[in-house]
């Protein structure tokens, strides 16, 4: 019996009529016998889906944007647990919806690109391979226009300022995405290069997905390539803590990692030239009460040259403890997603979020510029509204993007007026007031927003001065920081004259 399924059509094991009649058409399949459904929509599978045998009636519907509660449960789903991993960015097994990819238009009223459904309450048949189904419909389906969001962080200190995401996860481990999903969300994040990380000892679609390490690497490459977003092969040595969980990547075999010994595995990673980082090392899953300790494997992995940076931000985690030793020891610090599920279920752009971004400032737009950038620790943390890294660097990054517009003032002693400044970076900067200027008073906190211009009042002193003058404000800026807790000083500076 065959079944002709539509365009953007998703799976929902139901027993009620579906609520919107018109994008839905309902069938039960024969108990012991294959279900068909007809291969226009799913070329590359065929028309015999065996394993839909299990179900007992299967809905089919196009769901554009809002749907009611009932089809869409609350989206973070990186807050309902893992599973024996106990990963927070993973799914729990048997709870929620799991969406695929889409792009609909960004006005839609509900917050998501047009993303088939499935409910995984019910479903009875390999979630990795309706992964691999859904990848194959939307490889399939007419193509559609896709929008890149750019990341309005510029190029500063004559090096380019790349946006990287050096850890995520498929299939091929404990994700729940196809490879090539992961450099079209790149590409639409804004990002130049990424990472695919899968584990090497937790994998829980084994008993569907084969144990190939490098195979995610290889099937995302041409998609990376077509969409110019540098692909980087890498792994996730997944452990006990201490050492807890190590990234390498620049690999160039990913199975070498599959050892006993912990030690060997970064040993191996070491001896392939990979870039090494311990990974979210105050997660909850090893550290309980959210601290980062420093053990002495780490030490011995520092000593012998195998530790060469650490995430300061995993997720929506920020770790202040790796923010210090990241400066203590001349690490790189680093800020990635650890994304599972497609990742517009952890972030939501349309409300203003972004995922955690590694800002790397390399000589050239390739992996070669990136490696060696890396491992010199030019890096920068881009994570929520703040920027975290090395002071020259941030300092670079503001006056980069901050302008004072029509400096040139000319004031009487008492005498008020309105400086406009500009912000052109995407993140706002909140100041605060560092030390009083000897010319002009001026307020002790100003923001200003992204993209856009503000009025600040200042007022003369009655410090005249006989000829055109520098004038200095000095803030700090809080949310770009050089330490935990500490702001990146600045200079806001102006031309003037202040008379009698």
């Amino acid at each position: 019996m065959d079944h002709v399924v539509r365009p953007g059509i998703c799976m929902t094991k139901r027993s009620q009529p579906h609520p919107h009649p018109k994008r839905s058409a309902a069938f039960t399949p024969t108990p012991n016998s294959p279900a068909t459904v007809s291969s226009d929509l799913f070329p590359s599978l065929g028309s015999s889906w065996p394993f839909l045998a299990e179900t007992e009636t299967v809905v089919f519907s196009m769901v554009p944007g809002y749907t009611g509660a009932s089809h869409f449960p609350p989206r973070r789903y990186d807050r309902l647990g893992g599973q024996s991993c106990g990963h927070p960015c993973q799914p729990a097994a048997g709870v929620g919806h799991l969406n695929f990819l889409g792009w609909p238009p960004k006005s839609q009223l509900y917050p998501r690109r047009m993303l088939p459904v499935i409910d995984q309450k019910f479903y009875r048949f390999p979630q990795a391979l309706l992964l691999a189904i859904f990848a194959s419909v939307l490889s399939s389906a007419p193509a559609k226009a896709m929008d890149r969001s750019e990341i309005a962080i510029p190029d500063v200190l004559g090096y380019h300022t790349l946006k990287c995401d050096f850890h995520m996860h498929t299939v091929f481990s404990d994700g729940l995405v196809w490879p090539t999903v992961r450099p079209i969300e790149a590409w639409r994040d804004g990002l130049d290069a990424i990472s695919i990380t899968d584990h090497i000892e937790y994998q829980p679609h084994r008993g569907d997905i084969p144990t190939k390490h490098d195979r995610p690497y290889e099937i995302a490459k041409p998609t990376a390539d077509n969409n110019h977003v540098i692909l980087i092969r890498g792994s996730e040595i997944t452990r006990a803590m201490p050492p807890g969980h190590i990234n390498g990547i620049f690999l160039t075999d990913c199975s070498a990692l599959a050892t006993d010994k912990w030690e060997d595995a970064v040993q191996a990673a070491a001896d392939q030239g990979a870039f090494i980082f311990w990974n979210h090392p105050g997660w909850t899953g090893q550290q309980p009460d959210g601290v980062a300790r420093w053990y002495e494997e780490h030490s011995m992995l520092l000593e012998k040259g195998l530790l060469h940076g650490i995430e300061v931000v995993n997720h929506t985690s920020y770790y202040p403890e790796a923010h210090r030793w990241c400066l203590e020891h001349g690490l790189a610090m680093l800020s990635n997603s650890d994304v599972h599920p497609p990742i517009d279920h952890s972030f939501e752009p349309m409300s203003g979020e972004h995922r955690p971004v590694t800002l790397v400032f390399s000589k050239s737009r390739d992996a070669e510029g990136i490696h060696e950038a890396l491992s010199a620790a030019r890096t920068a943390v881009y994570h929520q509204d703040k920027i975290i890294g090395k002071e020259d660097f941030l300092q670079a990054i503001f006056d980069a993007t901050v302008t004072v517009k029509f400096s040139e003032i000319d004031l009487r002693a008492g005498q008020t007026t309105n400086l406009q400044v500009h912000n052109a970076c995407e993140v706002p900067y909140r100041l605060k007031l560092r030390e009083a200027s000897e010319f002009l008073e001026s307020p002790g906190s100003i923001t200003l927003p992204a993209g856009k211009s503000v009025l600040v009042r200042v007022k003369a002193k009655n410090n005249a001065t006989a000829e055109p003058t520098e004038i200095a404000l000095d803030y700090e800026v809080e949310n770009l920081l050089v330490a935990p807790d500490e702001g990146c000083p600045v200079t806001l500076k102006l031309k003037g004259i202040i008379r009698e």
